[in-house]
């Protein structure tokens, strides 16, 4: 393969311009007119020709309608790895943060999102903490079956 040398003369250089409300992505030929673009409601699980819709995802129970709530514990020292340097410097502690945590029928943490941010870094370190440093106990639904839920969760960050 061989790469031709481009010009770096600005002369040369051109820009699409236009008010084209169609307009997708993807690239633009010389003429103006779009190449291919993105695909738009693309499973990134399909297949070439595939219909393009999937399975629903497993419906998940409120926790309300659970005989047994996931219990979210956490390692205490893993957790300090994740307490927000500009938090630290700030010598922050005690702050709380509420985590929503999508706990799925195995027990596994598949989704953290902070309710609340006080700032300084801690809401996304309390979604990377409760992600990579916690685990849950399984969710069961009235009749002992294991499902999927989603609970929340109050995250410290405690400074020694």
């Amino acid at each position: 393969m061989v790469a031709e040398e481009q010009s770096n003369e600005p002369s040369t250089d051109t820009v699409a311009t236009g008010t084209n409300t169609n307009f997708r992505g993807g690239d633009i030929a010389n003429n103006g007119v779009a190449n291919q673009g993105p695909v738009r409601n693309a499973d990134p699980n399909g297949v070439p020709g595939g219909t393009g819709t999937r399975p629903a995802p497993p419906s998940t129970v409120p926790d309300t309608d659970l005989s047994e709530r996931p219990r979210i514990e956490c390692d205490e020292d893993s957790l300090r790895n994740f307490f927000p340097d500009e938090a630290q410097e700030r010598g922050l502690t005690g702050m709380r943060v509420r985590v929503r945590v999508s706990v799925d029928a195995g027990g596994h943490i598949t989704r953290a999102q902070a309710m609340e941010d006080p700032g300084f870094g801690l809401g996304r370190a309390a979604e990377r903490a409760v992600m990579n440093g916690c685990r849950a106990t399984t969710p069961r639904s009235r009749d002992g079956r294991a499902v999927s839920t989603v609970t929340t969760f109050r995250l410290n960050f405690e400074l020694e």
